[in-house]
């Protein structure tokens, strides 16, 4: 018998009492409920929260008997400046039977250096910024007591997968995390830990591979310029030298390892659409004979970039049904696929490629046909689409934007292509002798088309009368929320400027989504500062090329 402390048992009671009266309630497709709000509900009291913090709890009719079930729980999770208002209509938890969770986080997850934290990022002890694994540690909790007893599973998307793969390094009482599905983001390799709190370790072999086996699925654009195939630094670390990633293919092999499978993965071809900038082709791993009847698999999508989720495999969406797949195959602790990789070439290594502008995602983006607007029952999404510049910001009476719910009409596509969390390094073309490749790659947000714009300006010389600058390109009307790439030879021995606008002042990220931009010259990447809310001013501007004079 274990001993109990008075402590120990006033919150044994105290926890009894707030759930005494609780039982696991279902709800329709699309409207998922508020777990953040329930009564006595403490998930969005801890570190770091503030009042943009929301759990939303989904839960279909068939998961439900007597207040209880034994579907999985599966958390899905957003990008840097992502939203959860395309989960209730995306993850399709009432066709696959999981019980979905949709937190919200604090403009991102705290997986590495913010602009936002109070502390630096090895300052385990601070009490300030979130401690996200306390956050879904809270919210297991807080489900489990209302009745939902099923495996935990986590899908994440960029900075969410990042999340998702510290849950599963992390994975234990706290932690019941059975398996991740992790797109576009690999392993850290360093440092091996981060952030408040003590569920903080990147990667397994930095608690000397301790911990439950945990399934992993992962999937990466080999073209991905944000996040790099072959791992190293990114441009989301802030410039942090401490920050590097693992190669995408060695974080799979540490999974492995710690799942106990064997070291060499077996690989097939496989056809994919060319929706995230792709050539078509990609390469199927899978490590055999894994301890626990535990899954670790990779796709390795050629060509693509940081949109690679939105990819289709063998005519399967990777979201979300090859992940859901993944799970039930969990579930069932099967070996084989059930939705298999055929073969279609042969078996071929991931090469880097140069990655061609996405085409905008059409695949599964759809309108809400049961939104109006909240002034005019007629004010339907077919509507809002005759004039989708001012009607897309109309509410309907329950606040819901058309924005959201008109996702086809109004061109937000990003629950079914995760959008790109910054352009794409493609390496430079040769330009005649005398002149120099300027790439830009720009990563539209929300807002883009009616917001940003971009010029490039060659500095003139003393002859030249009028203003400094001599405009020699302007681009504007970007789609949304996709990629969009522009490149030009300029003559080396010429001083340039590139200037952005954003005319609302919050620049490509976060408000209105996740975006960025990047500038290459000569092959190399040219720093600038961030371009958010933060910079705060509608023009940023870049000097390249030989300003010396």
């Amino acid at each position: 018998m274990i001993a109990l402390n008075s402590g120990t048992v006033v919150l044994l009671i105290g926890g009894l009492i707030q759930y005494a009266a609780a039982a696991l309630q279902s709800n329709s497709k699309g409207s998922p409920q508020d777990l953040s709000g329930m009564s006595n509900s403490n998930v969005c009291t801890g570190p770091g929260r503030t009042s943009a913090c929301e759990v939303q709890l989904d839960v279909p009719s068939q998961c439900v008997s007597n207040g209880q079930s034994t579907c999985p729980v599966v958390f899905y999770l957003h990008g840097a400046g992502g939203k959860i208002a395309g989960f209730k209509n995306g993850s399709d938890v009432h066709t696959h039977g999981f019980i979905g969770v949709y937190p919200q986080g604090e403009n991102g997850w705290n997986t590495g250096p913010k602009d936002t934290n109070n502390c630096d990022y090895s300052d385990y002890n601070c009490v300030t910024d979130p401690d996200e694994a306390d956050f879904i540690a809270s919210i297991i909790s807080e489900v489990r007591a209302l009745g939902a007893d099923g495996s935990i599973y986590v899908i994440g998307n960029s900075n969410g997968a990042a999340l998702a793969h510290r849950l599963a390094v992390n994975a234990g009482t706290q932690l019941p995390v059975k398996g991740i599905v992790t797109v576009v983001t690999q392993l850290l390799a360093s440092p091996d830990r981060s952030g408040p709190g003590t569920l903080n370790y990147n990667n397994p072999n930095a608690l000397g591979g301790a911990g439950p086996n945990v399934s992993v699925l992962n999937v990466m654009g080999t073209g991905d310029g944000l996040i790099p195939y072959d791992g190293g630094s990114s441009s989301v670390f802030g410039g942090n030298d401490n920050f590097k990633l693992m190669s995408a293919l060695d974080s799979m092999a540490i999974w492995a390892s710690h799942n106990g499978c064997s070291p060499t993965a077996s690989s097939e071809g496989v056809s994919t659409d060319t929706s995230s900038g792709g050539d078509g082709s990609g390469v199927y791993y899978k490590w055999e004979n894994c301890s626990g009847g535990t899954i670790v698999e990779h796709y390795a999508i050629n060509g693509a970039g940081h949109g690679a989720g939105g990819t289709e495999v063998n005519g399967v969406a990777i979201n979300y049904d090859i992940s859901a797949d993944f799970i039930k195959r969990c579930e069932s602790s099967e070996s084989t696929p059930t939705v298999s990789p055929k073969p279609t070439r042969p078996p071929v290594p991931p090469t880097l490629q140069p990655t061609k502008a996405p085409s905008p995602p059409t695949v599964g983006c759809v309108d809400d046909p049961d939104w109006v607007g909240k002034n005019n029952a007629a004010h339907n999404c077919n509507f809002v689409g005759k004039m989708p510049d001012s009607r897309c910001e109309w509410e309907n009476s329950e606040g819901v934007i058309a924005f959201e719910a008109c996702r086809l009409s109004c061109e937000n596509c990003e629950d079914t292509q995760a959008p790109t969390a910054s352009p794409i390094q493609v390496p430079p073309s040769d330009c005649p002798l005398g002149e120099s490749k300027f790439l830009v790659e720009l990563l539209a947000d929300e807002k883009s088309k009616k917001q940003n714009l971009y010029l490039i300006q060659r500095q003139k010389g003393a002859e030249e009368t009028g203003s400094k600058w001599k405009k020699i390109v302007k681009k504007k009307k970007f789609t949304n929320s996709a990629l969009n790439t522009f490149d030009i030879c300029l003559e080396s021995s010429n001083c340039y400027r590139f200037r952005i606008k954003d005319k609302a002042k919050n620049g490509l990220c976060c408000k209105n989504g996740e975006g960025g931009y990047a500038i290459q010259y000569e092959g190399k990447e040219l720093k600038h500062a961030k371009f958010d809310e933060d910079f705060g001013k509608r023009w940023q501007n870049k000097k390249f090329g030989n300003c010396s004079k």
